[in-house]
């Protein structure tokens, strides 16, 4: 089965680039981390070269044979030294097969591995982007038993480089909307996966309008509270306007806007300056573990989609998570007193 069919997901569908491979000169290929990606030496066990075909073959000998057999065979004439000069020495080149080579050699693979997956997804026209790359190296981490590797922006840069794949455009792609009407059929709405903490609802148009606003403060901020509140909201216009808060407050609870000046917003939005991106984190994990584990889940399908936002809302609304939430407050300038040390996402995923 090509892996890349089922990596690529809608969002990543929306971008106009895709991955190929292309022609560098010398010059451009300067700046590649030439160590990391060098010819992988044998493995060197107290200043013996090792390789692993002649390893695998002292481990079989010494299977059958007593050390002493194994010392006069590898003795190297006519010289006094020996291969396999101790016992240490015998079980080092034991656990070097039993981990089938060193974690270069290793790493090694899993870029060929990577890339012999890259040139058929090519092949079949498919596109690809670096979290395919990323997706794959760490599945493919996983069979050849490297543990630790996280498959970093700097390795899928790097790996890039030493195969030569550049991006490029692509035909912009056009999505059609199911719900053309602005409102799910009665038969469609049975089907919708629904849960106490997401509202669904359907729009014809995919841009935020005035009346997304109205409907969103109506049903969705309005039932939520209990008392009186403040609500941050950035400077786009159609957030902007009183009318569409007044219609939904019209009891004793009041609702306080305060706008955000413009291009200040990933400076003093909370959820910009610092939960959006767990919030993002937490979803790339979700997608990473299907592809992993190879799960019979298309993670594409819009019940899916509404089952993997719910909980990753339920999860960031833990107790737990609390010191995170005052901590995106405080460094917003909200919040006078530091929460102190806390455990975000990474931390604990």
């Amino acid at each position: 089965m090509l892996t890349f069919e089922l990596l690529i997901d809608s969002t990543e569908m929306k971008q106009e680039e895709t991955l190929e491979t292309a022609d560098y000169n010398d010059e451009q290929d300067e700046d590649v981390n030439v160590e990391e990606f060098a010819e992988v030496p044998d493995n060197i066990i107290e200043d013996e070269i090792y390789p692993y075909k002649k390893a695998c073959e002292i481990v079989q000998v010494a299977n059958n044979h007593t050390f002493s057999a194994v010392n006069r065979r590898y003795r190297i004439l006519p010289s006094p030294f020996t291969l396999v000069k101790h016992g240490q020495q015998l079980r080092r080149i034991r656990k070097y097969v039993n981990t089938h080579g060193t974690r270069k050699q290793k790493l090694q693979q899993i870029d060929e591995l990577v890339f012999s997956e890259f040139v058929q997804a090519r092949e079949k026209c498919l596109p690809i982007h670096d979290n395919d790359l990323k997706r794959t190296a760490i599945r493919k981490a996983k069979d050849v038993n490297v543990t630790g590797f996280t498959a970093s922006k700097h390795r899928i840069s790097n790996f890039k480089r030493r195969f030569h794949i550049i991006c490029r455009k692509v035909t912009k792609l056009v999505t059609q909307h199911h719900e053309s009407t602005g409102k799910f059929d009665p038969r469609v709405l049975k089907t919708i996966y629904q849960a106490p903490n997401i509202h669904v609802t359907c729009r014809k148009s995919g841009k935020l309008t005035k009346s997304h606003i109205e409907y969103w403060a109506r049903n969705v901020l309005r039932p939520s509270l209990k008392q009186k509140c403040s609500l941050l909201v950035d400077s786009w216009l159609e957030q902007t306007d009183d009318e569409s808060y007044e219609k939904a407050f019209t009891d004793q609870i009041t609702c306080e806007r305060m706008d955000i000046p413009l291009k200040i917003t990933a400076d003093i939005q909370p959820r910009y300056k610092y939960l959006f991106r767990q919030w993002k984190y937490l979803r790339q994990k979700c997608f990473d573990r299907v592809m992993i584990d190879q799960l019979p889940i298309d993670m594409r399908s819009r019940n899916n989609t509404l089952k993997m936002h719910s909980l990753i809302h339920n999860q960031l609304a833990s107790r737990r998570f609390w010191p995170m939430v005052q901590y995106a407050w405080y460094i917003c300038g909200y919040r006078s007193e530091d929460p102190g040390k806390f455990e975000n996402i990474q931390e604990l995923v």
